[in-house]
């Protein structure tokens, strides 16, 4: 476990049928377990819809989403319960680009949304994956009693891929005003082909905001290019304008890496570059405004 601190463990779901597909354990102990198949499988989302939640009341259960298709809108829904008891027991959206996974999908938005509660990842990509995404004003909850643009989020309780940045081909991500706190492990994962600016994020109790490399089983995941601005304010010489320093309170150190790469690729995408990021804030932990319940 993350903190080897007395919580249970999870058992793993087989994938294939043999025990060295576990996704990483390769001398486990053959287990009976018991779940709910019903996570296993997606409920499926085509392009040009919207999924908007009704107060407190739009919770899926025992159900993720496959977004599957261009601009689709899903806002103010809770996902939990998915057999958080097992690794790979279901994540809470699916995204894998149309076309059976060979074009990225276009102009997707997760607003307030909530997930909870689930035995594998929040938010999967996979193949030909998303071109153009935006995740905001969300809480994602690792709290659990077994142990994940984005855009003013609350990231508590977990332990890596906060989020995970990588591909053979260049992915640009822009991570501004999210609140991460009691973070075990690390939490951004700069891989190969990726290119981040962090800005304006408020780090509390997280051990390593940035991954350094210590890890032999996460690989090259050190080789990626990020800028984290914390006063060098390179941001006026390559994107125009200034960037907003971030914040660690009670955190592991978070420098850039290839910092000027990283800078050199967001450039070009002005929706990041006329960004009006704010200056990061405690958070008031009795917010409404992440998560399900309140839109405005």
């Amino acid at each position: 476990m993350a903190l080897n601190n007395g919580f249970k463990s999870q058992d793993v779901i087989l994938q294939g049928g043999a025990l060295n597909n576990t996704g990483g354990c390769t001398n486990g102990t053959s287990v009976t377990v018991t779940y709910d198949k019903a996570a296993l499988t997606f409920l499926t989302v085509t392009g040009n819809k919207t999924i908007r939640g009704v107060g407190t009341r739009g919770v899926l259960m025992s159900k993720g989403l496959w977004l599957n298709g261009d601009n689709i809108i899903v806002q103010n829904i809770h996902i939990t319960e998915l057999n958080r008891h097992l690794v790979w027991g279901g994540d809470a959206f699916y995204m894998q680009g149309t076309n059976g996974g060979s074009v990225p999908m276009q102009h997707i938005w997760l607003d307030h949304i909530k997930i909870s509660h689930i035995g594998r990842q929040f938010l999967t990509t996979n193949a030909a994956g998303v071109a153009s995404m935006t995740i905001s004003n969300s809480d994602l909850d690792g709290n659990t009693d077994y142990s994940k643009t984005m855009v003013n989020n609350y990231i508590h309780s977990l332990s890596g891929r906060l989020p995970r940045a990588g591909s053979p081909d260049s992915v640009i991500v822009h991570i501004a005003n999210n609140y991460y706190e009691d973070n075990s492990y690390h939490s951004m994962e700069i891989a190969t082909g990726s290119y981040v600016l962090a800005e304006g994020n408020y780090f509390k109790h997280t051990t390593k905001p940035l991954y350094d490399g210590d890890d032999p089983d996460i690989g090259n995941s050190d080789y990626g290019s990020i800028y984290t601005e914390s006063g060098e304010n390179l941001c006026s010489q390559y994107l125009g304008r200034s960037c907003v320093a971030n914040v660690l309170e009670s955190s592991g150190r978070f420098a850039s890496m290839n910092g000027t790469k990283a800078l050199e690729a967001v450039k070009l995408y002005p929706v990041i570059n006329g960004y009006a990021t704010q200056p990061p804030q405690l958070l008031t932990v009795a917010s409404n405004n992440f998560g399900v319940g309140t839109l405005e």
